[in-house]
This record gives structure tokens, C-alpha cells and sequence, in this order.
């Protein structure tokens, strides 16, 4: 579902998930993921910016919550794999329009980002600061964003 104020269009392309217009996200219905495996299959232009977003907030454009950032070669110094404004990778581990798996695993306040089967972030939020939420992808314009499979596994919740 799309936030009611949000005017991003979303459709299928080829078969891909795909997205047009102004900033934007596509949640999952439910608001209520904590622990997970949540893996997406996709490919972003030359210049553009997208998020694989989890435990965030039903809100406009940019949520509450985390970020598993999908940038190739954005100005953004935060590239695919980076978990946003928390662990920063600054290489480009994936050339634009080149399809890739991001995979964000969430166990309590443990986080891991895998891309392409490397685990390239590897953090504890001692706050944990965001401890349930909706699923999310992010759409910037200007960005020509593939999304060819979503997967989704809960985990158990986590022990103390």
C-alpha cells in the first residue's frame, strides 16, 4: 500500500515492480514485522537512489525506521548494502542496471545486510531504536528501479 498523500505510481513492468513520479514508498500492509529475512532481487539506474526499507513507520517519503540503501552511483556517498545513516558502505559493490539480491536479516537489535551473498554490514543498534514496523521500498525520481522478486521470512522472536 502507498501513503494516502503520496502521488508515487506504482506498476508492474516486464514483470518487475517498477515506479514513477515523486518521492515515495510501497509498504507492506502490515505494520507489525520484527524479526526477519527480507530479501529483494533488483537492479537501479546510472544516478539513481532507492532504499529497501524495514521497520518503518506508515508515514509520507521518508520513514521512521531502518534503511538498506540501493545506490549505485548516486551522489549519495551511502551505496547498495549500507545501512543508512548507521554503517556507510562508499564502494560501489554493484554497477548500475546490474540485478543484485539485498538481503536484510533483523533479529532483535542485530542487523546484517548481505548483497550478493557477502555480508558487507554486520550491526547491534544498542538502542534498538526500531523494534517493529512495515516493510518498505523507496522510489526517488529520476531513478529507473527493477524489483524482479520480493522475499519475506519471519524469524522466531528474538530471546533474551
Amino acid at each position: 500500500k502507498t501513503h494516502p498523500t503520496d502521488t508515487t505510481h506504482w506498476f508492474v513492468r516486464n514483470g518487475m515492480l517498477a515506479a514513477k513520479g515523486e518521492r515515495g514508498m510501497l509498504y507492506t500492509d502490515r505494520g507489525d514485522y520484527e524479526n526477519f529475512r527480507f530479501r529483494i532481487e533488483a537492479k537501479i539506474n546510472d544516478g539513481g537512489n532507492s532504499g529497501q526499507y524495514f521497520r518503518v513507520q506508515y508515514q509520507k517519503a521518508w520513514p521512521n525506521g531502518y534503511e538498506a540503501q540501493i545506490n549505485s552511483t548516486q551522489r549519495d556517498p551511502q551505496k547498495t548494502g549500507s545501512l543508512h545513516n548507521r554503517v556507510s558502505i562508499t564502494q560501489m559493490l554493484v554497477p548500475p542496471n546490474t540485478f543484485f539480491t539485498q538481503e536484510v536479516i533483523a533479529n532483535g537489535n542485530h542487523i546484517v545486510i548481505f548483497v550478493n551473498g557477502k555480508k558487507v554490514v554486520d550491526y547491534v543498534d544498542p538502542e534498538n531504536t526500531y523494534s517493529r514496523g512495515h516493510l518498505g521500498i523507496q522510489y526517488m525520481p529520476g531513478t529507473d528501479l527493477a524489483i524482479r522478486r520480493i522475499e519475506v521470512m519471519e524469524l522466531p522472536r528474538a530471546t533474551k
